[in-house]
């Protein structure tokens, strides 16, 4: 029963998004484990069955945005699997819930703002899947897991302001996927490509042009011998070709190249806009081609002073972040990156001299993002997320412009060093500046 239960649970949100159902079946199928001594050890089949069934459990409450009980969960699940495992270190089913118990606690960590935390299980994951490698070393499921593994490793790492240190984790990440590229299938591609854009993009944002436009070509290379040959034009595979042009765009736009990056996301999107219908797999890539490409042109378009075009292209990349908001580490990674949009949005909307419209726009982003602050454990990214928002409100309440301006310089001037000499930092420092 315990194991129909679990089951239950899997199914729940691997077919469906039943996660409160998922969370229900699980917890009955732990509290009957636990009554057959699942927590004792005497049993470790009753007690790998608890981890498991807790494993899917933690998944079920971080994608309902309950982190702090997937913590909770979480912590129990990784004693007792790491009981089993201390007595049989190759329990396959322990082995697993252990990955993806410490997988789910990563996104937990991230949702709770404690990328310390994060990071600790991030480390024990990706330890968890070499050991299973050593098991299986031609499994290509584990090679791919194991490349998961290692991108979580960035996630808390970049959130802590350790750029360089995160970034090497995420190159990491790709040399796992190219040890089995050939081995690898289609249904691997859209997410690796996700992540392949993420890389990029940040080792632009870190000031590392020339590395991004490497790390583009590189991820073209692996697509290559996924494929085995130039990669089709559908699923997932479709116009795999942009996703090192979106790279180059937001290198350019991050060495202060705005009329470059415009030229460069202008005609993709385009291109991209003309073929509406998309369905499954092809939908989904297209999408997140078109969030960043509209993300990259909003930015550049207002730099520019072309202040019209660029609340188009925002408003285009808060409809395409609802179908790509599954590939975000977390509930609250979805939520962030709607605020990050929704505050060039009003940005653009207070130069246009809509006001109004840019006032009830940015006032959600300000509440939100002061939330976030009273409650951060370590994320660097949130007191700078604040100030480019309060920025935005200053342009919309010019009547409240000096208090916003002084407390958004405030947030900006107590960054990290590393994180204060980034492009974008310096220019919303600039920005400020100027308006006081």
């Amino acid at each position: 029963y315990v194991e129909t239960l679990t089951r239950i649970g899997w199914a729940d949100q691997t077919y469906g998004v039943d996660y409160a159902g998922a969370a229900e079946a699980t917890r009955q199928a732990m509290q009957i484990a636990v009554g057959l001594g699942a927590k004792s050890l005497r049993d470790l089949k009753i007690s790998a069955d608890y981890a498991f069934a807790g494993a899917w459990r933690t998944n079920a409450l971080v994608n309902l945005n309950r982190n702090t009980s997937a913590l909770r969960v979480g912590r129990k699940v990784l004693t007792v699997a790491d009981g089993v495992l201390a007595q049989r270190p190759w329990y396959r089913l322990t082995l697993s819930a252990k990955e993806i118990t410490d997988g789910w606690l990563v996104a937990a960590a991230d949702g709770e703002l404690d990328p310390r935390a994060g990071q600790q299980f991030a480390l024990q994951e990706q330890q968890t899947a070499r050991a299973f490698l050593k098991l299986d070393p031609g499994n290509v499921d584990m090679w791919n897991n194991l490349g998961l593994a290692l991108t979580d490793v960035c996630v808390p790492l970049w959130a802590q302001g350790r750029l360089d240190h995160a970034l090497s984790w995420c190159g990491r990440a790709f040399e796992a996927w190219a040890h089995v590229a050939k081995s690898l299938n289609g249904g691997f591609v859209v997410q690796i490509r996700y992540l392949a854009t993420r890389m990029g993009n940040w080792q632009a944002r870190a000031g590392h042009g020339a590395a991004a436009l490497r790390a583009a070509a590189s991820a073209q290379g692996l697509f290559h011998a996924i494929a085995g040959r130039d990669p089709p034009n559908r699923g997932g595979w479709y116009e795999v070709r942009l996703d090192a042009k979106a790279v180059r765009a937001e290198a350019r736009y991050e060495r202060g190249d705005a009329a470059g990056a415009a030229a460069m996301a202008g005609p993709a999107i385009h291109a991209l806009r003309a073929v509406p219908g998309l369905k499954g797999a092809a939908q989904l890539a297209q999408a997140f081609l078109l969030y960043d490409f509209s993300s990259i042109y909003g930015r550049a378009e207002y730099q520019r002073g072309h202040f019209a075009r660029a609340e188009r292209a925002e408003r285009d990349a808060l409809a395409q972040g609802k179908i790509v908001a599954l590939f975000a580490p977390s509930v609250l990674a979805q939520e962030r990156d709607r605020a990050a949009v929704s505050t060039w949005l009003a940005l653009a909307l207070a130069r246009q001299g809509k006001r109004a419209a840019a006032r009830r726009r940015i006032a959600a982003v300000v509440t939100f993002e002061e939330g976030l602050l009273a409650r951060d454990h370590g994320d660097v990214w949130v007191p700078y997320e604040l100030a480019r928002a309060l920025y935005a409100q200053s342009l919309a309440e010019p009547h409240h412009r000096a208090a916003l301006l002084a407390r958004a310089a405030g947030l900006l001037r107590h960054l990290p060093i590393r994180v204060q000499r980034l492009y974008d930092v310096q220019l919303l420092r600039r920005w400020v500046h100027d308006e006081r």
